[in-house]
């Protein structure tokens, strides 16, 4: 059983405790809606299931309407905004109440599925994309290498499946620079990169490499250095893969920006076309987490 597996099935365990958590925290409940990244035009985090979509749409809608509500009849009142108790119903459902302001918000067992999926992929945006992130995600790349070797580590980006074609991730950094090359750390079967390109001011792109990597040496870590021209400026870099090249999942532990001047930089943040585990239930850094809807 391979590590992704171990994983999987550990976070399947605590499932049925998901939604009496929900119910028995007093938790600050955030109205954000699921987000998207569409660098290459996909998605970064899979959309809700729609074959139910006319009964659990609406959730969301309706709570951010109630959170309106409460926060015009709180705006002279105490800070901070009030935050919503919850209560479950015999139903399956539950009901939000806001203590103080006299609202209150009816949810349908249908709905309460949806509002808590919009919930964690709202977290899975805050998390996903910063060092540190979910196991595989695209956070994983950002910052300095932390995978100690080859192999199919959680400290690295990974793709939603393997040998699935293309594939994306993009990296962002701290301050532009005039970039002298780009070093790409792989950790797990290197040698699916097919493009490097930097993201102008501008909106442009730029294509700094396109090609086929050389054979990386099976079982070994390939940190492998794109040399840019002169004179493209930037400080945000897209790697592109073909998955299909090298069989098995190709995982990329950090992307080094390099200067000119030779100064190094580490991703701030990094979002990807997909990621391991971002529509089932994980083990992370954060804890065993929904992550995707």
């Amino acid at each position: 059983m391979d590590r992704k597996t171990l994983y999987l099935v550990g976070g399947q365990l605590l499932s049925l405790g998901v939604i009496g958590w929900l119910w028995g925290e007093n938790r600050e409940l955030r109205a954000s809606g699921p987000a998207y990244q569409d660098a290459a035009g996909r998605q970064v985090v899979a959309s809700a299931p729609r074959d139910r979509a006319d009964e659990v749409t609406s959730a969301p809608a309706k709570y951010r309407s109630a959170v309106t509500a409460v926060e015009k009849d709180a705006a002279a009142g105490p800070k901070p905004r009030p935050r919503p108790h919850i209560e479950p119903t015999m139903d399956g459902g539950a009901v939000l109440r806001w203590p103080g302001v006299g609202r209150s918000l009816d949810l349908t067992p249908e709905e309460l599925v949806a509002f808590e999926q919009e919930l964690r992929a709202a977290r899975l945006d805050a998390t996903a994309k910063l060092p540190g992130g979910p196991s595989w995600s695209p956070g994983q790349a950002a910052g300095a290498p932390d995978t100690s070797g080859h192999g199919d580590f959680r400290t690295a980006w990974a793709s939603a499946d393997p040998d699935s074609g293309k594939e994306w991730l993009q990296m962002s950094y701290a301050e532009p620079t005039e970039i002298g090359e780009v070093v790409i750390h792989e950790s797990f079967n290197p040698g699916a990169v097919s493009r490097v390109l930097a993201l102008m001011p501008d909106g442009s792109e730029k294509v700094l490499w396109e090609g086929t990597q050389d054979p990386a040496e099976a079982g070994q870590v390939s940190n492998s250095v794109f040399k840019v021209p002169p004179g493209v400026r930037s400080d945000r870099i897209r790697v592109e893969l073909d998955t299909a090249r090298v069989p098995g999942w190709n995982e990329i532990d950090a992307v080094e920006l390099v200067g000119s001047d030779g100064r190094r930089q580490w991703a701030t943040e990094s979002t990807a076309s997909s990621f391991y585990g971002q529509d089932r239930r994980v083990a992370t850094n954060f804890g065993t987490e929904w992550y995707g809807r």
